[in-house]
């Protein structure tokens, strides 16, 4: 044994030892040594000593318990290159059989003993140093543990602003001015030069603590108090579950000023998803409705997702919001809430919102119906299930109520017919909370798990206002591209100003072709089917534009205001529509003088020869008249702008297409197991098969 194989502060007694074998650039041997140590800290600190002089990293391999008053410590330590490991690439282990068994015997009283060498050497260490690998080579000592030197320096360079890749940067650099030719052989050691992953979970731990534990927590605490203190108001509060978990709630003051919009007071949702962080942490989003999108209303990060933990985190925003949230509806929250079928979510919703109203997302209910009818208990055969979903989905996108009047009572929460008096404007899924919970993972967090909760906390704060933020100015300056595909996207209105009669300053009635309606723009509402749950119609744009007419402002500048089509009743052509139909033949036959259009219109004329004899046909040319070639219509000509990519696009060879391979090809390994199932209803439905489960 070397001199320098021991640690150099202690007094050893050498009771036995014996070479074995001889193996590379070490000397195998067997020892059992005496040592004066006295305590389980003097113990630690010599095995961590001892990592150092040996050149071996020792991990415990056993922790034997305390055999009445005489030991006081006892464990087995092994060589780090037996481990059991997850993967065979790129794998330490080599079945290394080095062990060291260790056993600190109390010296306490006076007590009966045969051993010789008690008091005073009271720490017996069996070493057994067989290893099978080379302990002072390159693949060996990347290994090794990180020692304190390297950890206060890279502590040092964090405190002063360095990035982990900066820190570890200017580490080296400073090994290579040390060290010079000799840099080669230091920076192989993972003692004295860290790994880079090893600096980042450094950082982690040293701005939000562990992972779990009293760290996290007091790290969790310090984010919550800078985070308040940033804003100059309680925009977080840290509370305690009856588990003893932490719970935290976030409106930050983006968030409290969506709350004084009239939607959050009339429309909520609400869904949570996990998998954020590596101690799987529940966030719970609600958002409300507008041109926008969805805009959030509050965070709650959470490690349960049980029933009293969701209604206290409720409680928890209900204190930060205050009396103004939810658009001055204060603790009552949200007339109306769309959840999916989770019971302990709207149980949660129930305790904290007694007044509201709990609508099922419409989506949600036909999947579970999907799942159900393929599920092997429900007994139904293959052929029947596509006719009993159909079902199933006319009763609950029903417009009247008569007709589900005997299942009213126990599906009142599900039929759309039933959300007739309900402020819906035209909302029946959970798509806003849906795509929410999607941005929140691709945009915020990259796909990438947070360390610990308070990183998930400092994210969600920093990352999620700034985006939404984004979004509301892309939207305002008319960049955001999703915005040109919303449901919200204008249509010019089709009916006759002669039809539209103003009541009162901003009430209207219009005249259909079987009834009349009423207009309300100061609450948004009209009497039609689409228009009676706050959803947009085409009877409120022509209000508008008669407005604008009435008032003398429409201007070639001047927009209509954005609208989509409801259902309503297919409208007969009214006097000044025959006019209309009338102008354009007369246009059509003075058109034929011209030679520039004889090609053209006997093209067509030929055509209507050959349609006429098939009604549909003929209408359904009618209606398609202008919408493909050069004259696209502007809505048409809007979402193929929003659809591709912006830019110019690289071309390439006619050729290339034809020569490419398919995605089995070139040298490329084949997936085993059954390919991935699409996540579609709709495709699910059509094809007859089982949906598959995402979550």
């Amino acid at each position: 044994m070397d001199k320098g194989w021991l640690p150099g502060e202690f007094r050893y007694h050498v009771c036995q030892y014996e070479e074995v074998v001889s193996l590379g650039d070490h000397t195998g041997f067997e020892a059992t040594l005496r040592l004066d140590v006295h305590t389980v800290e003097q113990v630690k600190e010599w095995v961590q000593k001892l990592k150092g002089s040996s050149g071996v990293t020792w991990r415990v391999d056993v922790t034997r318990p305390r055999l009445g008053k005489r030991v006081l410590f006892k464990a087995s330590y092994k060589c780090q290159h037996r481990v059991n490991p997850r993967a065979a690439k790129s794998s330490k282990n080599t079945c290394c059989q080095a062990k060291m068994h260790t056993t600190l015997k109390s010296t306490r009283g006076e007590m009966k003993t045969e051993d010789p060498h008690m008091p005073d050497l009271p720490f017996k260490v069996i070493l057994i140093n067989r290893h099978n690998h080379n302990l002072f080579v390159a693949d060996a000592i990347r290994h090794r543990d990180v020692g304190e030197k390297a950890n206060n320096i890279l502590t040092g360079l964090f405190e002063i602003g360095h990035t982990p890749t900066s820190a570890l940067a200017v580490l080296k650099h400073d090994l290579q001015m040390e060290y010079g030719q000799r840099y080669v052989y230091v920076s192989a050691n993972r003692e004295i030069c860290p790994d880079l992953p090893y600096v980042q979970r450094w950082v982690c731990r040293e701005e939000y603590g562990t992972q779990t534990g009293p760290t996290m927590l007091a790290a969790l605490k310090l984010q919550v108090e800078i985070y308040n203190n940033k804003c100059n108001d309680t925009c977080a509060l840290l509370g305690t579950t009856s588990q003893g978990a932490p719970l935290v709630v976030v409106c930050s003051p983006l968030m409290k000023k969506v709350h004084q919009l009239k939607h959050s007071g009339e429309l909520c949702f609400i869904d949570s998803s996990g998998n954020m962080d590596r101690e799987n942490c529940r966030v719970f989003l609600l958002l409300t409705h507008s041109c926008a999108g969805g805009l959030p209303l509050g965070i709650l990060l959470c490690q349960s997702e049980d029933e009293q933990t969701i209604a206290q985190g409720l409680e928890q925003l209900k204190q930060v919001v205050g009396e103004k949230g939810f658009a001055g509806r204060g603790h009552e929250g949200p007339q109306l809430v769309i959840t999916d079928d989770c019971r302990a979510e709207r149980g949660a919703l129930r305790k904290a919102f007694p007044k509201a109203t709990l609508l099922l997302c419409s989506f949600h209910l036909l999947q579970a119906v999907w799942r159900w009818l393929w599920r092997k208990e429900s007994g139904v055969t293959h052929g029947d299930r596509l006719a009993l979903f159909a079902i199933v989905k006319d009763l609950l996108y029903c417009q009247e109520i008569g007709s589900v009047d005997r299942l009213y009572s126990e599906a009142r929460g599900h039929p759309v017919a039933a959300r007739g008096s309900f402020l819906t404007r035209g909302n029946n899924t959970n798509n806003f909370a849906e795509a929410a919970i999607r941005v929140l993972k691709d945009k915020i967090l990259q796909r990438t798990k947070a360390f610990n909760l308070p990183q998930l906390f400092d994210l969600l704060t920093s990352r999620l206002e700034t985006y939404y933020e984004a979004r509301i100015v892309d939207v305002a300056l008319g960049r955001w591209e999703s915005f040109q595909r919303a449901k919200f996207l204008p249509q010019d209105g089709n009916i006759a100003a002669s039809h539209i009669q103003q009541i009162e300053d901003k009430k209207f009635v219009v005249k259909g072709s079987t009834q009349t309606y009423d207009v309300d723009m100061d609450l948004e509402l009209c009497s039609c089917p689409a228009g009676q749950t706050g959803a947009p119609c085409t009877h409120e744009p022509s209000t508008t534009h008669q407005e604008q007419q009435d008032e003398g402002v429409l201007t070639e500048q001047a927009q209509p205001s954005r609208s989509v089509t409801g259902d309503r009743p297919q409208e007969d052509i009214a006097s000044d529509d025959v006019s209309l139909v009338d102008n354009m033949m007369e246009e059509m036959k003075s058109r034929c003088q011209d030679p520039h259009f004889t090609a053209g219109l006997l093209a067509m004329a030929k055509q209507y020869n050959v349609l006429r004899s098939n009604p549909s046909k003929l209408l359904s040319a009618f209606h398609s008249f202008g919408k493909s070639g050069s004259l696209t219509s502007k809505r048409a000509a809007i979402l193929r702008r929003a659809a591709r990519r912006q830019g110019p696009m690289i071309g390439c060879q006619p050729t290339a297409v034809a020569r490419r391979k398919s995605g089995a090809g070139s040298r490329r390994r084949l997936f085993s197991g059954r390919p991935v199932k699409q996540h579609s209803l709709s495709l699910a439905v059509v094809l007859n098969t089982s949906h598959s489960k995402k979550h």
